[in-house]
């Protein structure tokens, strides 16, 4: 009988201590949780980006979706739109890349805003400055994220001169820093002419484009490509040859690259 009672008074003791230890777990849980209401603050929806976007493509309601993080904290991540602001950057165009999940900013659809020029790279790419005659400007046509396909004079095994595409590739830049290398087409009033842009291409693909430069005669000239074109990763296979080793004593255009 004594045993018994024993059994039994272990057993209430038992759950007794269970009991205890999930009031203070629910306690101590509690306690973070006030803890880091406190710390965070009230919290503000901005917006993130639902897909991969890359420069020059235009946003619509469908790639923004909602988030919300502790208001606090904001100034850490930059310029980023406040979900409510959305509105605003409908139907603009990136002028750098965003990743799929990231914070839409305000420098992604605003000129104005200062951002780093190599923020506007992809990840294995680089910006190579391409020079041409202003008589070959698009004006006002070329915009920053614009897809142009490259042309150039070449000789291919010895045979005569003709024009081959390079490749089609996405502008970063147009006249120079800041767009200031600028001229005025004397034939179109009003109508910018530029001599430079800085175009966007593989790492591996930059040097090989050094070495054709050598081989070219004459100046780039450019085709504007409709809005939905995708910048290739390659060069144009005829021109294979060309790429592997520059002509001697020929100045090729440096590369800038991204970080």
């Amino acid at each position: 009988m004594a045993e018994s009672k024993r059994e039994l008074q272990g057993k209430w003791l038992l759950l007794i201590a269970v009991v205890l230890g999930v009031i203070v777990v629910l306690i101590y849980n509690a306690h973070i949780y006030a803890l880091r209401s406190a710390q965070e603050g009230e919290k503000v929806a901005v917006a993130i980006v639902l897909r991969k976007l890359q420069p020059g493509d235009k946003i619509d309601k469908n790639d923004i979706g909602k988030q919300e993080i502790p208001r606090n904290i904001t100034k850490r991540f930059g310029d980023v739109i406040k979900y409510d602001e959305r509105g605003t950057a409908m139907g603009k165009r990136l002028l750098y890349a965003a990743d799929k999940g990231s914070f839409l900013k305000w420098s992604q659809i605003n000129p104005s805003h200062k951002i780093s020029p190599s923020a506007r790279l992809r990840r294995g790419y680089v910006g190579k400055p391409v020079t041409f005659s202003s008589d070959e400007s698009l004006g006002d046509l070329l915009t920053v994220g614009s897809v142009v396909n490259m042309l150039g004079q070449f000789s291919i095994n010895g045979g005569r001169y003709e024009y081959y595409p390079i490749m089609k590739v996405r502008v970063l830049n147009i006249g120079g820093k800041g767009g200031a290398d600028t001229t005025f087409n004397p034939l179109g009033k009003g109508m910018k002419s530029y001599r430079r842009m800085t175009i966007e291409v593989p790492e591996d693909v930059s040097l090989k484009l050094s070495n054709l430069r050598t081989h070219m005669i004459g100046d780039v000239q450019i085709d504007l490509c409709p809005q939905d074109t995708q910048p290739a990763d390659e060069i144009n296979r005829e021109l294979d040859a060309l790429t592997k080793q520059a002509r001697p004593n020929q100045q090729t255009t440096p590369t800038i690259p991204g970080e």
